[in-house]
């Protein structure tokens, strides 16, 4: 079945042929009457002409009807495919490559500490503040001081495998030694989580050593670690070489020398600026 712009082309091609015909048989027959000879045309063998003309012209269209359909259903086709194709490789590169992984790691920073010790306890000191917001970046860039990234990872108390899942809360001081609360546009404080590796990672600004009951706390940096079944590790973190670790720390009660709290630090020099980077290995 032709469509209707078809069948009408069709129908007036029909009634041009019907016209071309007619004339031409009046004409044969006033030519045979004026000769006075016999009309050999027969109206009946135009007419069949005719018929086998158009149908013809039928068929005509209607193949070219055909092969323009055949055309664009395969070109639907081949459109559906390449859709299809490009469905497939999206969604490919949708499909994440690395997967999570507790396993204690092959890379120096993904291995448990050596010995597998516990990560010592140490004081909380007076400027702790609860409800600190949920971030990694504690100081932007325009916060003075020199740039300090901590990475990390949490791990059992058998060192077979990390924890997901961990609540580690920072707070610490600012470049000069002082502390912000809350209320400050940079309080440099952050609740962060470990990811489904069990690793942790913030950025700040170093802290600067600080004087207090008449001596120098070196730098460092508060932390509170709660696994998701509870029990809270309140520690410090520290830095090697600091000439203000213990038995230099003016704090007697804080735990500056023990060997599970402090972390080498990687110094780079970048536009002129220095930039720190350590990872704190914690059990607990």
């Amino acid at each position: 079945m032709t469509d209707p712009v078809s069948r009408r082309r069709a129908i007036e091609r029909l009634a041009q042929l019907a016209l071309a015909g007619g004339a031409v048989a009046c004409g044969a027959t006033q030519v045979g009457t004026a000769e006075g000879q016999p009309d050999t045309d027969t109206p009946g063998d135009a007419g069949t002409t005719d018929t086998a003309a158009a149908d013809t012209a039928a068929a005509d269209t209607a193949a070219a009807d055909t092969a323009a359909a055949d055309t664009a259903a395969a070109d639907t086709a081949t459109a559906d495919a390449a859709t299809a194709d490009a469905a497939t490789a999206d969604a490919a590169d949708a499909t994440p490559t690395d997967t999570c992984s507790t396993a204690p790691g092959t890379s120096p920073d993904d291995q448990p500490p050596s010995p597998c010790l516990a990560t010592g306890d140490d004081t909380e000191g007076p400027f702790y503040e609860s409800g600190a917001p949920a971030k990694t970046l504690l100081a932007p860039t325009s916060e003075p001081g020199e740039r300090l990234t901590v990475t990390g990872r949490v791990f059992n108390h058998t060192c077979s495998a990390a924890l997901t899942g961990v609540t580690v809360d920072v707070w610490h001081a600012d470049a000069k030694g002082a502390y912000r609360d809350l209320s400050h546009a940079v309080p440099l404080r952050g609740v962060l989580s470990t990811d489904c590796d069990g690793k942790f990672a913030f950025e700040t600004v170093l802290p600067g050593a600080y004087l207090d009951a008449g001596g120098y706390r070196p730098r460092h940096i508060h932390m509170k670690i709660t696994p998701p079944g509870g029990g809270t590790l309140v520690t410090q973190l520290y830095f090697a070489g600091d000439p203000y670790l213990a038995p230099n720390d003016s704090c007697s009660s804080c735990k500056s020398g023990d060997q599970t709290h402090i972390i080498a630090l990687k110094t780079t020099t970048v536009a002129g600026a220095k930039q720190h980077a350590g990872v704190f290995k914690i059990v607990v």
